[in-house]
């Protein structure tokens, strides 16, 4: 009988400036199986009057991506395939799409906080919690200025730890909290 693998997407966003609601570049990674299916990237202009402060942003970057109103649509159809969503640190990522989304009706996924996740598995093993960090332990490297490269770490590593730690495959139900988004919405 063949093991059962995994079937999650990874997510990541960046701001153009510090206001969690400034989300200019989006990057998810599906996984089906325990394997890479599908990567989606995406750049957002909603800056017509907003001030860019992140140095990797531009308006000349961003022109031509899609306005937030019609990426949403978007959006939306990648992140509720069914899938659960996993991030490393909902305060960042989670609210960024809370701001973002509060004048439209937030649609609803299950989502989890790897980063909990991480203080309990390498706690000792690393010196500070940071995706960085755990990535480095595993001998990867990881783009924090990429969201698609942040999101293709996050689900490398839980396929690592999953495929090698067979305590954290009999757990993990009871390690990983699931969420509602419309309920952190709120």
């Amino acid at each position: 009988m063949s093991e059962l693998k995994p079937s999650f997407t990874t997510v990541a966003f960046r701001t153009a400036n510090k206001a969690m609601s400034s989300m200019c570049h989006a990057g998810l990674v599906h996984y089906k199986e325990g394997q890479e299916s599908a990567v989606f990237e995406s750049f957002v202009n909603q800056m017509k009057t907003e001030k860019i402060t992140n140095k990797n942003y531009s308006f000349d970057k961003l022109a031509g991506s899609p306005m937030f109103r019609e990426f949403t649509p978007v959006l939306e159809k990648e992140m509720t395939k069914g899938d659960v969503i996993v991030t490393f640190g909902v305060k960042n990522n989670m609210r960024i799409l809370k701001e973002t989304l509060q004048s439209l009706k937030p649609y609803d996924f299950f989502f989890i906080d790897v980063e909990d996740l991480f203080k309990v598995a390498f706690k000792g093993k690393v010196k500070k919690i940071t995706l960085e960090n755990v990535a480095e332990h595993f001998g990867m490297t990881v783009d924090m200025e990429n969201p698609v490269s942040e999101a293709k770490v996050i689900g490398e590593i839980l396929l690592k730890m999953y495929s090698e730690d067979r305590v954290f495959q009999r757990d993990i139900r009871n390690k990983i909290k699931l969420q509602r988004f419309v309920e952190f919405a709120r």
